[in-house]
Formats: structure tokens, sequence, C-alpha cells
């Protein structure tokens, strides 16, 4: 008897979880069906298109090492989320490499250097940021046959990171009306 209580209870459970999970995503698909069915009455933003000059100086082995770059970022539009309307932002570097690779053990992993953000960078007119030993670094990329599998950052990203002999220890980046 006190088996099918612990049966039916679990039972429920699930069919409540599977009520509740159902209902979220009908939510969350008719706030996207209302966002595409609206028109967008959002003008473009002011600055469309922003230049970031950085420097990101860390060691490697002991040996200290600096990448000076330029991140680009460019309006792209607009799209509909399940919160509603939101910017879509292309972020690119200017001597046309696809990233800052800080180490790449194998073809299957890589760790990238962790750059500003383009809806933040392009909200100031006078965009200046200065990191001294960085939280989040970096963010750890996996592949698999060549694709993009998954991209994760996070303060274990960093310990990974100094158990295999780097350490990012600055970050500057600003846009060119930023003061110096």
């Amino acid at each position: 008897m006190r088996a099918i209580k612990l049966l039916a209870a679990v039972l429920s459970c699930l069919l409540l979880s599977g009520c509740v999970t159902t209902m979220v995503l009908a939510a969350a698909a008719d706030a996207k069906l209302q966002c595409l069915s609206d028109p967008d009455d959002n003008p473009e933003p002011a600055r469309t298109r922003g230049e970031f000059p950085f420097v990101l100086e860390y060691e490697r082995d002991g040996r200290h090492e600096s990448v000076r770059d330029v991140q680009v970022c460019e309006f792209k539009g607009r799209t509909c989320t399940m919160y509603g309307r939101d910017e879509v932002w292309k972020s690119s570097l200017a001597s046309g490499k696809a990233a800052i690779v800080l180490l790449r053990p194998d073809a299957d992993k890589a760790y990238l250097a962790s750059l500003g953000s383009c809806p933040a960078m392009m909200s100031e007119t006078a965009y200046r940021r200065v990191v001294e030993n960085p939280e989040y670094p970096a963010s750890l990329v996996t592949y698999r046959n060549g694709k993009l599998e998954r991209a994760e950052g996070g303060i274990w990203v960093k310990a990974e990171l100094d158990t295999l002999g780097i350490r990012v220890t600055r970050f500057e980046q600003g846009s060119s009306e930023a003061p110096r």
C-alpha cells in the first residue's frame, strides 16, 4: 500500500511538472509571437558601429605576453526572444583574427580571451575599462568534428588556465573618444 501511494505521488508530481513546463513553453512562444506581430517602433541606435582598441596582458609559462587589437561592434538589427525585442550586434577584430586564442591544447578545445560586450560598450559615448587580474578572463570553447559545440566561461576557466601556466594580468579597453 505504501509503495502504491509513493508511486502515485511521483506520477502526480511528474504530470504536474510536465504541465508547468508546457505552460512555460506556451507563454514563451506566445511572447515571441506577440513580439513578431508588433511593429518595431524602436529607431536604430544612435551609433551603429564602434571601434574599441584593447590591450590584453598575460603570463604564459612565466613569460610576459601582450596582445593589441581593436574590437569592432556593428549593429545588425533586432530579433524577438521570449523576453521581447533584443538588439543584435556583431563583434569582430580589426586584425581579421577570429578570436584571441590564449591556448589551444588540441583541435577540439581552445581558451579564448574575453573581450567587451558590444551592447555595453556602444551604450556609452566614451567607454573605458581597465581590469587588473580579471576574474573572468577567458572562455573555454569546445569543438566536435570541427564545428563549435559549446562555449562557456566562469571562474573555473580562470582556475583551469592557472593550472596550465596562463594568467591574464591586465585588460584595458576603450573607445577612441574615451580619455586615457
